[in-house]
């Protein structure tokens, strides 16, 4: 049970002594007292109401996992408990043992430099489960063309083939509120995604990828998700929130 932020003072006012004042002075004195009440509970519901936010901004992290070293580098990173399933280059496809389909390691339409895992979810009803897609990049210097920056690399091969393909800067908050900085870029179409038993569809979707540049090292992290589940995927949201648990170290010895 909440205790009223007045009963403290309440019970100290109790125990003062009888006042010893001209009466005519004893309506400013209350008025005075009545007004130091007013700041002290205006303060504590300020503080109350911050604690709130900061708990609620924390609690939104719940739906993540702890914090995953990438390695070989000394970059860290959260991604979403709903995925219970990952491949790496060297993973076999879970439905036929065979070595996986690229279609489903990365996004078809796009071969991310640094590749390091491919993060699977199902959604949608039971008798038409479909699948979206998290994946992780870290690229060298050395898997990015000479002559150009990862950025406008990335851009102009989604570009052509989604025309008007375009970066944008975004913030996103850590899960104590700092603002961390990305580039995003968005594309909508058809792309091929796997329907089960080795077999792919080309259905509408949505890629966004994602991009943070600190302590020279990159991050890549893209998101692929069919447009009829989406919605109940949400991962506009599980994007950001990611994206705000990235920590990026000095690379050691330097």
């Amino acid at each position: 049970m909440m205790l009223s932020p007045l009963g403290p003072l309440r019970a100290a006012r109790s125990r003062l002594p009888a006042p010893r004042f001209p009466l005519p002075a004893l309506p400013v004195v209350l008025v005075g007292l009545a007004a130091c009440l007013g700041c002290g509970t205006r303060g504590y519901e300020k503080l109350v109401a911050q604690r709130a936010a900061d708990f609620e901004q924390r609690a939104q992290f719940n739906q993540l996992y702890a914090d995953q070293q990438i390695e070989g580098t000394t970059i860290s990173i959260r991604f979403p408990q709903v995925f219970k399933r990952s491949y790496t280059a060297a993973s076999a496809d879970p439905d036929t043992g065979q070595p996986i389909d690229p279609r489903r390691l990365q996004p078809p339409f796009l071969l991310l430099p640094g590749f390091k895992l491919c993060w699977e979810a199902l959604g949608g009803p039971d008798n038409a489960r479909l699948p979206y897609y998290c994946y992780l990049a870290v690229p060298t210097a050395a898997e990015i063309p000479a002559g150009t920056s990862l950025a406008e690399t990335l851009r102009s091969e989604l570009a052509s083939k989604f025309p008007g393909a375009a970066w944008e800067d975004v913030t996103c908050r850590s899960p104590e509120g700092a603002l961390v900085p990305w580039r995003r870029l968005t594309v909508s179409g058809p792309q091929d995604f796997h329907t089960g038993g080795g077999q792919y569809s080309l259905l509408p979707g949505r890629f966004q990828l994602y991009l943070h540049e600190a302590q020279g090292q990159s991050v890549i992290v893209g998101w692929r998700v069919p447009d009829s589940i989406a919605l109940t995927a949400n991962l506009d949201q599980l994007a950001e929130l990611t994206a705000g648990t990235i920590s990026v170290a000095p690379p050691s010895g330097g």
